[in-house]
């Protein structure tokens, strides 16, 4: 995943990525794809009952409060202002 904030979200820590290149490459090249569907659904399944998941649930809500809430918006662009680093 490929975003530019100010706090960036960190792969492992704020999310998983399950649909790699390597998953797609699998996809294009058979004809059946069953397989790779299955393996993915266990993959998120083995996922969601890891220690990782209360982890990353953990981490991301914390980003979320840190960086969504409209206060806190507010104030990362009151210090984009003050130090003029957008301008950089």
């Amino acid at each position: 995943m490929k975003s530019k904030t100010y706090n960036p979200i960190i792969k492992d820590v704020h999310y998983k990525e399950f649909i790699t290149d390597e998953f797609v490459q699998d996809i294009l090249n058979r004809g059946d794809i069953s397989k790779s569907i299955i393996n993915l659904e266990k993959d998120v399944k083995d996922f969601y009952q890891s220690k990782e998941y209360d982890y990353m649930i953990n981490e991301s809500l914390e980003w979320f409060n840190n960086n969504c809430l409209p206060e806190k918006q507010y104030n990362i662009i009151l210090s984009f202002l003050n130090k003029f680093d957008i301008f950089y």
